[in-house]
């Protein structure tokens, strides 16, 4: 199996880190959840209950003078994209079962359970033993969705990826994809605004006291030291990995304080906050240090940007996925890509796996299948996996130490240029970013600005800018759900909007609407202990070698590495069974 590690190039892009990723208004009343689909299937056809095929989607296009509300002086789009909640959850991603299964209608010899990218990659891979996706949404995607405004497709979720080495797994991989003819590749600086200012300096530590230029310099040799000759595989390679588990015991905060000798200064650690906050969803006191290290040592070989993000990677998988459907009568279709399919039970049975899935017209069917991969999340999988606890009780036990956390990321559409390029803007504020855990609403933090235009060859005069807002605190998935969460994010979302179009030079009238799309479950916490306490061997392992698990949490590392090297991993188990 390949590590991140190993399909990481040579050299270093920098010295230092090289960080990259990625008031209330009136409006229409909260829009109700989607209506359930009346769609009556064709006489003849097997019913799967599936929505229409060319709506499920990764990436779709939306209307180009989109509808908008005004809030604190900005047109936005009248609700969230992203995360939807389906009227027939109890509690948002918490389906329970609903009775006994009945009599499967369909046989298959995989059923891949999620449509993310975990799930999509997993059923390309095994593509040729007919995989049945199933994704509770209207589209596929999950967190790597994405929108095209007038021809101009934008991210709504994850931006980019590492560059792969070649001759590997993931070179191949993005290759067979034709990724490599689209992508752009970031430059190695990024840029700061603080203080009123846009610094491209960050890194040379001008005006800093002697103090402050050593804990660069330390800092910088510890990059070096990481990128260059001990690199914390993760996924862990198969030996020589009691250093990476050691270092796992200790948090990136403390590692780093070990490492250059001192308390970490405002200076280093606000933009080292910044990256961690835009890519984990929390701070380094937070994190494992082995999985810091794992994504800053990364950054230093490079990213690959396409248009639209990595939406425009799972919108491949998804349309080449659906040419498994050339078999099936066009009246027939969509067979294989179902979305607006909450799957509510999964259980082994004589010699195989029943899945029970629930339509958006609350229709239940079943399929037996010889295998099953589950790549949705390992919170929402053990509420439809019967008997879980008995199955695998060290397994249920790992699951609920394993925490995710919610996040949003806003998309700003100009109808002018931008013309500064860059790929993304660290907002540090006014030294008032937040070192500790953000508890409170007034300390979460707008980490990071991407230029969503970036890798888009002809824009045709307009631009999008995204804003990357984590919510680094236990209860966040439920501030993007109660009382009015649109109208209470956008009045938080307005101004950090409107200083950056004005460090930009871009006036307030260029906006053509702001859109928010909500991540209930964006990242799982990658804690120190996950790999040295066993959790991920826990997370990851098959159930009787019928039930697989493809997903960023059989790590706690929320890369699309992780989703793509697991998805190679448990794919071949799988193929050797079949």
């Amino acid at each position: 199996m390949f590590t991140r590690r190993v399909f990481l190039r040579g050299g270093l892009a920098a010295i230092a880190l090289g960080l990259s990723q990625r008031g209330k208004a009136c409006g229409p009343p909260r829009p109700r959840t989607s209506p359930l689909d009346t769609t009556i299937p064709h006489p003849g056809c097997l019913d799967t209950g599936a929505l229409p095929g060319d709506a499920s989607a990764p990436l779709v296009a939306i209307p180009d003078a989109p509808r908008s509300v005004v809030i604190d002086g900005l047109p936005f789009e009248p609700w969230f994209t992203g995360d939807d909640f389906v009227e027939a959850l109890d509690v948002p991603f918490h389906m329970h079962t609903v009775g006994e299964p009945q009599r499967p209608q369909e046989q298959a010899r995989v059923v891949v359970i999620g449509g993310g990218l975990s799930g999509l990659a997993s059923a390309y891979l095994l593509r040729e033993h007919q995989p049945i996706t199933l994704e509770m949404y209207r589209r596929f995607g999950g967190v790597s969705r994405g929108e095209a405004w007038r021809d101009l497709p934008y991210s709504l979720g994850g931006a980019y990826f590492i560059t792969p080495d070649r001759g590997t797994f993931l070179s191949h991989f993005y290759r067979r994809l034709g990724l490599h003819r689209v992508r752009r590749e970031a430059p190695p600086g990024d840029l700061f605004e603080s203080h009123g200012a846009i610094l491209d300096d960050w890194w040379e530590c001008n005006a800093c006291t002697d103090d402050e230029r050593a804990a660069f310099e330390r800092y910088a040799a510890a990059v070096r030291h990481f990128a260059d000759e001990k690199y914390p595989d993760i996924p862990l390679p198969e030996e020589d990995f009691d250093w990476i588990m050691e270092l796992d015991q200790r948090t990136l905060w403390e590692d780093i304080e070990q490492r250059i000798g001192m308390p970490l200064p405002r200076r280093l650690a606000e933009p080292i906050q910044a990256y961690c906050y835009s890519s984990f969803n929390a701070g380094a006191q937070d994190i494992s240090a082995a999985a810091g290290w794992n994504f800053i040592a990364a950054e230093e070989y490079g990213r690959w940007v396409l248009p639209g993000g990595n939406a425009y990677m799972t919108n491949e998988l998804w349309r080449r996925l659906g040419r498994l459907d050339r078999d099936i009568r066009p009246e027939c279709r969509p067979h294989h890509l179902r979305s607006g399919c909450i799957v509510t039970d999964v259980r082994l049975d004589a010699g195989g796996v029943l899945v029970t899935y629930m339509d958006q017209r609350r229709n239940m069917h079943t399929i037996a299948a010889e295998r099953v991969i589950v790549a949705a999340p390992k919170f929402v999988a053990k509420r439809f996996i019967h008997n879980l606890e008995a199955l695998d009780a060290e397994k249920w036990n790992a699951i609920h130490q394993v925490f995710t956390y919610g996040y949003l990321v806003v998309n700003v559409l100009l109808n002018q240029p931008v013309e500064r390029d860059f790929y993304e803007i660290w907002m540090l504020g006014d030294s008032d970013f937040p070192l500790g855990s953000p508890e409170t609403d007034e300390q979460r933090p707008v980490t990071d600005l991407v230029n969503g235009s970036f890798a888009t060859r002809e824009t045709g005069g307009r631009h999008v800018l995204t804003f990357y807002y984590p919510l680094p605190f236990a209860t966040s998935r439920f501030t993007l759900l109660i009382g009015e969460p649109h109208a209470d994010y956008a009045a938080r979302i307005a101004p950090h909007v409107r200083r950056l179009l004005a460090r930009l030079g871009i006036p307030d009238s260029a906006v053509q609407q702001v859109r928010m799309s909500r991540w209930g479950h964006a990242m799982p916490l990658a804690s120190p202990r996950v790999l040295a306490d066993g959790l991920a061997e826990k997370l990851r392992r098959p159930i009787a070698d019928r039930i697989f698990f493809v997903n960023q949490d059989n790590w706690a590392l929320p890369a699309v590495e992780t989703c793509l090297l697991e998805a190679e991993t448990m794919t071949g188990r799988v193929e050797e069974l079949l």
